[in-house]
Formats: structure tokens, sequence, C-alpha cells
């Protein structure tokens, strides 16, 4: 209805039923951003508590050598 909130559930059902699957964004995302951000700076950007980010970053197999290397 025009003017009201759409409840989560609902939203999520009417994405699913087209095929679109939130998690699924959700994660692809999460995913991508631990690969191209070193973990605090991903933890400070989006909010969330630093074990979340490195798991996410060990997740993708990501690995900041090369940049410390590089910063050296």
């Amino acid at each position: 209805m025009p003017g009201r909130h759409l409840s989560e559930p609902y939203l999520a059902a009417q994405l699913a039923a087209r095929g679109l699957y939130a998690r699924q964004a959700r994660n692809t995302a999460l995913a991508a951003f631990a690969s191209d951000l070193p973990a605090p700076v991903m933890a400070d950007l989006l909010g969330m508590r630093i074990n979340t980010a490195v798991t996410w970053g060990q997740t993708v197999k990501r690995d900041w050598y090369s940049f410390v290397a590089a910063k050296i």
C-alpha cells in the first residue's frame, strides 16, 4: 500500500519470488569488501566488530603481507 512501510519478511519474500536473495547478495558484498580492504578498515567502515571483519578476510583467503611489505 502506498505510504506504508514494507516489513522485512514481506520484502524478502517479494525479492525471492523474483529470484533475488538478500542473504546471498549481502554475503557477496561482504566478501568483495573483505578482498579489497584490510580488516580494520572494513570493520570501521561498516560498523562491524574487528573479529567479524577478520573472519571475512580469512573466508576469502585474503592476506595483507604484500600490502605490509609495500608500506615498509
